[in-house]
């Protein structure tokens, strides 16, 4: 018998496959922790976008109250700025409220503005008209406030189903950048809201650095979000350069079509960790277990040679 058939043999039949077995469940371990950080991510995501949600439906609440109100045909203007100013006194989220005509007009707004203000031009004003639901805009910069917010529409419809005009009104990107601030974010991962033109509008954590910034032709997760309109998530690197776990989804609302998108990333420590982990303990095993089987077959060598049963 040749020694060297032996250790030949012994390599291919016991070395090669547990270096094989090492790597098929690594890679199956790696998988699995991967998408596993990938649900939790989902997960997390859909709960942060139920914070913005909660918001928008009460907007579109408010909205709806002012346009039945507006919608009546002895319309009392006075009562009606009234009613709006005490509501904007008790939330201040809102950067004002206004009533337009079917022409865009703004008749009625809390902030009264110096010169005539018409919004016919707005995307919200004509998605509003066209839909007859509620609409929202990208980030704009208000014509009445001066300040940048997220505006939404409502329709007035009159008795006879005619358009007559849209109540309005601003989120401001300090009420989003709030809502993100009270929401647990775990160490080195972040959450952000953009526009459907992939422009920040708060972003947890350094809201002032990334505020207000365009992103989409640098940040694959928002070209996708903004593109694909639907729950998704990723591994991949974030405006920070860093490697994260990214989920994505549009903000769902009442009665509209999403123009506000969420996504937040996720340090892929939770992955890499338990896999250096698994490493090491199934390393550590099998050089146990290969130490065993090179003694063992040592021994057998050396039985066979003191036999004289093995060729050099």
């Amino acid at each position: 018998m040749n020694k060297k058939l032996i250790l030949f043999n012994f390599f291919i039949n016991i070395f090669l496959p547990l270096v094989t077995i090492l790597g098929v469940t690594e890679y199956f371990h790696y998988q699995r922790l991967k998408n596993q950080a990938k649900d939790n991510a989902t997960f997390l995501n859909r709960f942060y976008s139920e914070k913005i949600t909660d918001k928008i439906n009460k907007t579109e609440f408010l909205l709806k109250t002012v346009s039945a109100v507006a919608s009546t045909s002895n319309m009392d203007t006075k009562t009606i700025k009234e009613f709006i100013k005490n509501y904007l006194e008790i939330d201040k989220d809102y950067t004002t409220v206004g009533i337009t005509n079917e022409n865009g007009d703004v008749i009625i707004s809390t902030l009264d503005p110096k010169d005539k203000v018409n919004l016919s031009d707005r995307s919200y004003f004509q998605e509003a008209k066209e839909s007859l639901s509620l609409s929202a805009s990208e980030i704009l910069k208000g014509r009445i406030t001066g300040k940048e917010s997220v505006v939404f529409a409502y329709p007035i419809i009159d008795s006879e189903e005619k358009f007559k005009g849209v109540v309005f009104t601003g989120i401001s990107l300090e009420t989003l950048n709030q809502i993100l601030e009270s929401l647990y974010v775990p160490e080195n991962a972040s959450v952000m809201v953009l526009d459907k033109n992939g422009v920040i509008l708060a972003r947890k954590p350094e809201n002032e650095k990334w505020r207000g910034k365009n992103i989409i032709n640098q940040f694959e997760v928002a070209r996708k979000a903004i593109s694909e309109k639907k729950f998704g998530a990723l591994i991949g690197r974030g405006i920070d350069n860093q490697e994260k776990v990214f989920a994505y989804q549009p903000i769902e609302y009442n009665s509209a079509n999403s123009k506000i998108f969420i996504i937040s990333g996720f340090s892929t420590d939770v992955i890499k960790e338990p896999v250096k982990q698994h490493l090491v303990i199934f390393s550590i095993l099998f050089s146990l277990f290969f130490v065993i089987l090179t003694v063992v077959n040592y021994l057998i060598l050396k039985n066979l040679k003191k036999k004289g049963l093995l060729e050099s």
